[in-house]
């Protein structure tokens, strides 16, 4: 299960989930996160993209991008005003929690494989971080 499918099976039918797509975040930024969850919408965002204040999570999966989506992409979502972001490290099998926006975020959470991570904006809906990861094979 991929972390797409994990999203999708624990937000619907409380949110809709975006993959790929723009949120315009100014006049000049319209990042593609890796998915966003998003308030509904009559339209489903068709007439147009989607804005700050409509996003509830974004997350963004690093695999070699992590320094980036850290350095680069947090401060760009902090200062549109998304109040909630998750970058999933593939590599350490990590899951890095931002929330508390205020000017910057002011909670930084890593959570592991054996924790469970909440969105806040969906009443503290709790997602196990290990459903976030692809299974390994087992060897028998």
């Amino acid at each position: 299960m991929s972390t797409l499918d994990t999203l999708l099976r624990e937000v619907a039918p409380r949110a809709m989930v975006s993959v790929q797509r723009p949120i315009v975040l100014g006049e000049r930024s319209a990042p593609q996160p890796d998915a966003v969850l998003l308030r509904l919408r009559a339209d489903q965002y068709y007439n147009s993209h989607p804005v700050a204040a409509d996003v509830l999570l974004v997350v963004e999966v690093a695999d070699t991008t992590l320094e980036f989506d850290l350095e680069v992409k947090l401060p760009l979502y902090a200062r549109a005003g998304v109040t909630e972001l998750w970058t999933v490290d593939t590599g350490r099998r990590e899951l890095h929690a931002f929330s508390e926006l205020e000017v910057d975020y002011s909670t930084h959470r890593i959570l592991t494989v054996s924790d469970e991570a909440s969105v806040g904006a969906l009443n503290g809906l709790r997602i196990a971080v290990a459903d976030l990861f692809p299974r390994t094979a087992s060897r028998t």
